[in-house]
This record gives C-alpha cells, sequence and structure tokens, in this order.
C-alpha cells in the first residue's frame, strides 16, 4: 500500500467517523436526556 493511498484511507475513516458521532449526538439530543 502507497503513503498516499494510506493517508487517504485515513482521512475518510475520520469523517465517517465524525459523521457518525455528530448523527449520535443530533439523536441523542433530539430525544432528550436519557
Amino acid at each position: 500500500m502507497t503513503r498516499q493511498k494510506a493517508t487517504l484511507i485515513g482521512l475518510i475513516a475520520i469523517v465517517l467517523w465524525s459523521t457518525m458521532v455528530g448523527l449520535i449526538r443530533g439523536v441523542s439530543e433530539g430525544l432528550g436526556p436519557v
């Protein structure tokens, strides 16, 4: 695997993780305090 490809995969993983965390927080706030 090339270094550039590894960096690209890392960036995609970070973006996906941030999106998931944002969605989970949005849903949690929508449901109210648990």
